[in-house]
């Protein structure tokens, strides 16, 4: 469960501060000998200038005919849960919330995927055919917006889809209309120590992209001129645990397009992530001057600030969209 309290963020329709419960759960059953059954979801309440309230459930079916082998079919609507495992390792990100065209409303969509598996020396090679339908995609960008890109994304009977900002980081977010896409995903995976391994993921998809990428957007036209192109990613990564250490560690490069804005394949393993970005967790002990229990981490996404597609304000400045605007954040973290 998580709790959060963002007075920093502002948005269209009298948006002041945001506050966002949530509650995460999963469930694991085993049909008979060679199948895996996974359940569970995300139930979540935003509340800015009014409420919205969503379940995100996910289902995950695996079977297991021989010991090298294995065969699934999957459903996700959210891409921070999506499976068993993925409860002990999700990190609950304030679920974004935007009043457009007079309600308060979040991204959605739909993910199906049917796989095909089987083990490689110690690692692993999969192959997946998925389909998206996302009803309303959330587009992030960064830049200092003012009072008139706020004024002129809740105009009624526009194209404007709504914008939330955070006046911390000078980063925003923007509702737009989704998309249909399916595609191919591969992934290969391979152990290089006890508890580290490396990954290369491909993925063919679509995404949003300007029809032009030479000639700069609007704001306030950006929910027309987005359309979906086919197009395809690649990503390698290293991921795992230093046993002697504890230190947790991510590291990734995914690779796609910088004109489109969106991720290929969103409900991919490494499509939180754009560019160059990594995640550690260390463990801190100091005797008993600190409580157990006590980590430092150090979170940096899209380092490099690549795929940055320009947008102009009202006003003439320049925004920036990005699939990951560049974050870096570092802080203490408690488990008990």
């Amino acid at each position: 469960m998580s709790y959060q309290s963002h007075p920093e963020m502002v948005g269209t329709g009298g948006v002041a501060g945001v506050e966002a419960i949530q509650l995460a759960s999963a469930e694991k059953t085993q049909l008979g000998d060679m199948v895996d059954l996974e359940v569970g979801g995300t139930v979540y309440v935003v509340r800015g200038s009014g409420y919205a309230n969503s379940s995100r459930p996910f289902l995950k079916i695996t079977a297991h005919p021989t010991s090298n082998w294995n065969m699934g079919y999957r459903m996700a609507t959210a891409r921070e849960l999506q499976s068993y495992q993925g409860l002990d390792a999700v990190e609950l990100e304030l679920p974004v919330g935007v009043v457009a065209q007079g309600h308060m409303q979040t991204e959605r969509g739909l993910h199906q995927e049917i796989s095909i598996g089987r083990k490689a020396g110690r690692g692993t090679i999969q192959v997946a055919y998925y389909a998206d339908n996302l009803t309303r995609v959330m587009l992030s960008g960064s830049g200092e917006l003012r009072t008139a890109d706020m004024a002129a994304a809740s105009v009624p009977g526009t194209n404007a889809n709504g914008i939330i900002a955070d006046t911390a980081t000078d980063t925003f977010r923007m509702l737009n209309a989704g998309y249909k896409a399916q595609g191919i995903n591969l992934l290969v995976t391979e152990p290089i120590t006890p508890g580290l391994w490396v990954a290369v993921e491909y993925s063919t998809g679509a995404g949003l992209a300007a029809p032009d990428e030479k000639r700069p957007m609007h704001l306030d036209m950006v929910s027309t001129e987005l359309k979906a192109r086919s197009t395809q990613s690649a990503t390698v990564a290293l991921k795992g645990r230093v046993i002697h250490s504890g230190t947790q560690v991510r590291a990734s490069y995914r690779w796609q397009p910088e004109g489109v804005v969106t991720p290929v394949n969103p409900f991919a393993a490494f499509s939180d992530q754009a560019y160059l970005s990594f995640f550690i967790r260390q463990p801190v002990h100091c005797g008993s001057l600190l409580p157990q229990g006590l980590e430092a981490t150090v979170d940096v996404t899209n380092l490099l600030e690549q795929g940055y597609r320009p947008v102009l304000s009202k006003d003439g400045r320049t925004l920036f969209l990005a699939q990951t605007p560049r974050i870096i954040q570092a802080g203490l973290a408690f488990n008990f």
